[in-house]
């Protein structure tokens, strides 16, 4: 019953994590370019990873391209 809307959360959670650490990397930079380089490469990682995820499982990716997100 609750599973789309845990999995729409989740989703939702682990883009915003990527999205924030690559966002915050500007910041950063001005004062340590290894941690502002930790920031961009755990951000990238997380939407990649993410999305490796989603559309790599092929039940998952078939209800993503049948019913978009509001399955």
């Amino acid at each position: 019953m609750y599973e789309p809307l845990i999995f729409k959360m989740l989703l939702l959670i682990a883009l915003s994590l990527g999205i924030l650490l690559i966002a915050i990397f500007p910041l950063i930079g001005k004062v340590h370019k290894g941690f502002a380089t930790v920031s961009l490469v755990g951000g990238l990682s997380v939407i990649l990873l993410l999305l490796f995820i989603i559309f790599g499982h092929p039940v998952l990716r078939e209800a993503i391209f049948i019913y978009g997100l509001s399955f």
